[in-house]
C-alpha cells in the first residue's frame, strides 16, 4: 500500500484576519518520516491536526492518495502530549476502553508486548494517577501504536520521556517506516528531527 498526502495552497486563520500560515504546499509519503518544524507559534501542531483530518483548514485542500486513487483517510493514529488519560483507570482498563471505542478485537498479548518494550508491564494494573508524566506519555504512545493504521501522527512525542523512552520510541517509529507506513512528527527537537527524512519548515 502506497499512501501520499498532498497539501495544496493550505491556509489557517482563526479570525480571517491574521493567518498562522498561508499558501502552503507540501507532500508526505508512506515509507517516510516527515518532520513539521518551525518556531513557536508557526503552526506545527495546527498543520499536523489538519493533515491528520482532526481540524479543517481555512483555505486550501488536503488530498489522500492511496495507490493512485483519492480516498478518505479514516484509519489513523494520533498522539499529543496534551491529550488526557482517564487517570482512575489502569493501563489494562483504558486499553479495553480504547479497543471498545475503536470497535476492534482485543489483543492483550500485543498490549503486553508494548508495555514490556516501554517498561510498563509491571504497572499494567496500577491506576494511571500514580504514574509520572513520562510514564503517562509512554502509555499514550503505546495506545496509539497498537493496531494497524494507514498513517501515524505524533505531536512532540518525546515530551517528558527519558533517554530509554526516547530510544524505544525511535525504534518503533523506524519500524513503522520500514513497514511502509506514513509517519509525521510536529517537532523542534533535534533528536526527533534526526529520525526524519522529509521536512516541512514553517
Amino acid at each position: 500500500m502506497s499512501l501520499t498526502i498532498e497539501v495544496d495552497k493550505l491556509a489557517k486563520s482563526y479570525d480571517y484576519i491574521e493567518y498562522i500560515f498561508i499558501d502552503l504546499d507540501c507532500k508526505l509519503n508512506s515509507r517516510e518520516v516527515t518532520a513539521i518544524t518551525g518556531k513557536n507559534g508557526s503552526g506545527k501542531s495546527t498543520l499536523l491536526k489538519i493533515i491528520a483530518g482532526q481540524s479543517d483548514p481555512t483555505k486550501g485542500k488536503v488530498r489522500y492518495i492511496k495507490d493512485n486513487n483519492e480516498i478518505t483517510l479514516e484509519n489513523i493514529s494520533y498522539v499529543a502530549p496534551y491529550y488526557n488519560l482517564y487517570e482512575d483507570y489502569t493501563p489494562l482498563e483504558i486499553y479495553k476502553l480504547v479497543i471498545k471505542l475503536r470497535n476492534t478485537e482485543e489483543n492483550v498479548s500485543e498490549f503486553d508486548n508494548y508495555l514490556d518494550k516501554f517498561e510498563l508491564l509491571r504497572k499494567k494494573n496500577v491506576p494511571i494517577k500514580n504514574f509520572s508524566s513520562g510514564m503517562k506519555q509512554r502509555l499514550k504512545i503505546i495506545l496509539n501504536l497498537i493496531g494497524d493504521y494507514q498513517a501515524y501522527f505524533f505531536d512532540e512525542p518525546s515530551s517528558n520521556l527519558d533517554v530509554f523512552g526516547i530510544e524505544t520510541l525511535k525504534k518503533e517509529i523506524e519500524n513503522l517506516k520500514n513497514n511502509g507506513k506514513l509517519v509525521a512528527i510536529a517537532t523542534n527537537e533535534n533528536n526527533e528531527m534526526s529520525w526524519c527524512n522529509n521536512f516541512i519548515r514553517l
